[in-house]
């Protein structure tokens, strides 16, 4: 049975530094560790613990070739008193590694020594900066390019992929599970960037993208001919990953642009962005001179049908919580004056409220309050709104019955009248396709 070896690296400056040169120390100090032990063992894991203090500790679980070699190699990559420059971290350049066993340290620690420029010497800053040109729009180049074809550039949220490289290195070096990409418009609404495909939504992050497009341009030319007036990388095709949201850009060479933390929109967000897209419509439809009528033949429907036609508008009026809307029954049935039942959205300042729709499906001119018993109704179910939606015009008696029902039991009311619905409808045009 093969011998397993534990050794920790705890990594002191986590929770406790202030100073971004020391968590990237002890990451570089970390990856070194790891990468000598693991070209003498037959497998190595790596185990990320948390603690007090240290706060994290990095454990790498080793199966050595040759246990003796092995003791002696790692008491001395852990004896802080050992001068001898071959097992100290000192002299470690992740860039020459021909083999990366563990990326994620030597990410952590890029991702921390760009934020230490701000602390060092300027001279020291512009040089590097000359050597990495990246590293000015907070890009790092992975050590990992030793072993693809083509550079890969890092950052917090992004990776720009060379054309060569396929986006299945994701799942190799960093296990990140596989992402099924489907291709995504690109849409400006409400003074916002979205991305959106059947599957997802998310917010586009142009000053993410634009600054990566930017690092590859510079990245790709000498330092001292850079031009900041030069044609940038245009990205001309995008993705989203289904599940998470992932966003690909592809530019016209090829190269790939990863954003792995867009925003992704809720539902109440979409509702949002759609008002907004359906209104730009309007707006469109009456520059060309489109005057569509939006008058309704009310008489195609009976009164189950309407009642589904209100449900299905306090479904999307972005008011309810659509988990807690219920349809009391078929349109026939003793419902005590109730046929939907919905409490609205939760907000931070306000409790969820219940209101009592009742849907009155009539070919008279009017609807007048003599039809509608609202007070018996509201007392019976304890309700703190109530709602009344009809295919008709409501009576004057009906709008005076209801503003005393809210003055004197202290509950919001509201109306939805054929007009009402008919805008509504205009502006949901599935909806409206469902009934007429």
């Amino acid at each position: 049975m093969d011998t397993i070896e534990v050794i920790e690296v705890p990594l002191e400056s986590i929770d406790y530094a202030s100073s971004y040169i020391d968590l990237a120390d002890d990451y570089l100090y970390a990856s070194f560790i790891g990468e000598t032990l693991a070209n003498i063992c037959n497998s190595i894991t790596m185990e990320r613990t948390q603690g007090d203090y240290p706060a994290v500790t990095i454990k790498f679980h080793c199966v050595p070739e040759n246990l003796e070699e092995f003791k002696m190699i790692s008491e001395k990559l852990l004896d802080d008193e050992n001068d001898d420059s071959t097992y100290h971290y000192g002299s470690y350049d992740p860039y020459l590694s021909d083999r990366i066993s563990f990326p994620t340290l030597l990410e952590s620690y890029f991702a921390n020594y760009l934020f230490s420029l701000y602390e060092l010497d300027s001279d020291y800053v512009e040089n590097e900066l000359r050597k990495h040109p990246e590293h000015r729009y907070m890009f790092w180049k992975s050590p990992m390019s030793r072993s693809l074809d083509g550079d890969l550039f890092c950052s917090n949220k992004m990776w720009i992929l060379p054309p060569s490289v396929k986006i299945e290195i994701l799942t190799e070096y960093l296990g990140v599970r596989h992402l099924n990409f489907e291709k995504a418009e690109r849409l400006k609404v409400n003074q916002s960037d979205v991305l959106f495909n059947s599957k997802n939504a998310v917010l586009f992050a142009e000053e993410e993208f634009m600054n990566a497009t930017q690092c590859l341009a510079h990245s790709l030319m000498d330092y001292d001919s850079w031009d900041f007036q030069i044609q940038l990388p245009k990205v001309e095709d995008y993705y989203l990953d289904s599940e998470a949201g992932v966003i690909l850009g592809v530019d016209s060479l090829g190269y790939k642009f990863l954003h792995f933390d867009p925003k992704k929109l809720s539902k109440d967000d979409l509702e949002v962005y759609n008002f907004g897209i359906l209104t730009a419509t309007e707006t469109f439809d009456e520059l060309m001179g489109y005057t569509a009528a939006i008058s309704l033949d009310w008489s195609l429907l009976d009164d189950s049908k309407f009642e589904e036609l209100c449900y299905d508008v306090i479904y999307y009026s972005g008011q309810f919580d659509v988990s807690t809307i219920r349809k009391m029954g078929s349109s026939r049935s003793r419902d005590g004056g109730r046929d939907i039942v919905a409490w609205t959205k939760e907000l931070s300042e306000q409790s969820p409220a219940m209101y009592i729709f009742q849907c009155k499906h009539t070919t008279a001119k009017s609807l007048a309050g003599s039809k509608v018993d609202v007070a018996d109704t509201i007392a019976q179910f304890g309700a703190n709104g109530y709602g009344v939606m009809t295919s008709t015009v409501i009576d004057s008696t009906l709008f005076d019955k209801l503003d005393g029902v809210k003055r004197n039991l202290s509950i919001k009311t509201v109306t939805w009248s054929k007009y009402e619905l008919e805008r509504f409808l205009e502006k949901h045009p599935k909806i409206k396709a469902r009934y007429f």
